[in-house]
């Protein structure tokens, strides 16, 4: 089995050239609500993801950068959206939608701060075109974060993100989803938590 730590590239990246995630795991709720790939880049669909993400205190963060500058203590993560020349960003998309917010009306920045946002620093996570196995591995960077004790996501966020992560390793949907102690094991293994906590999910 391939390994779940991500080979990483750090790239420079104009906010500009970052895609909003609109299967972000904080608003995913149905198997039926997953965005297809092709449609990612869509003014549309970006849109909706920037008010989703809205609700998350985006307010705040600009607040912050504006007063304090951009200080990039988290990696923001990202995958190579082929169709489109841009990367989806994967972690990160709180710091990404104030960011470009910000630069839309940039008005309160100072000059410093306007020139430090224009591009950021993101690790691309390298699967050689693998879609598959690039998912698992954003599927363990998130579950090291979100579903262990670095930053935890709401309970149904997490709950979300292992039944979206368990369809994806049993190559299920929804309708015909049936349990699996294998499969829960790979999630659980694959987002850094134990089974009892996938099990807790469903």
């Amino acid at each position: 089995m391939p390994s779940l730590i991500p080979n990483l590239k750090a790239r420079q990246v104009n906010p500009s050239d970052l895609l909003l995630d609109p299967n972000n795991p904080r608003y995913f709720s149905s198997a039926d609500d997953l965005v297809p790939s092709g449609e990612i880049a869509n003014e549309q669909t970006q849109r909706v993801a920037e008010k989703n993400m809205e609700k998350y205190k985006i307010d705040e963060l600009k607040k912050s950068i504006t007063r304090n500058g951009y200080v990039p203590t988290d990696s923001i993560f990202v995958t190579e959206h082929a169709s489109s020349g841009k990367y989806l960003v994967r972690e990160g998309n709180r710091r990404v939608t104030a960011i470009k917010q910000l630069l839309t009306d940039p008005k309160d920045l100072d000059k410093e701060t306007e020139e430090a946002l224009k591009y950021l620093t993101v690790l691309e996570v390298q699967t050689d075109g693998d879609a598959d196995l690039a998912n698992r591995q954003i599927s363990y960077l998130l579950g090291v974060r979100h579903h262990g004790s670095l930053r935890k996501w709401s309970p149904f966020a997490r709950a979300a993100n292992a039944f979206k992560s368990y369809l994806a390793v049993s190559g299920q949907d929804k309708e015909n989803f049936r349990w699996d102690d294998d499969v829960a094991k790979e999630v659980a293994h694959s987002l850094s938590v134990e089974k009892s906590e996938i099990e807790k999910g469903f």
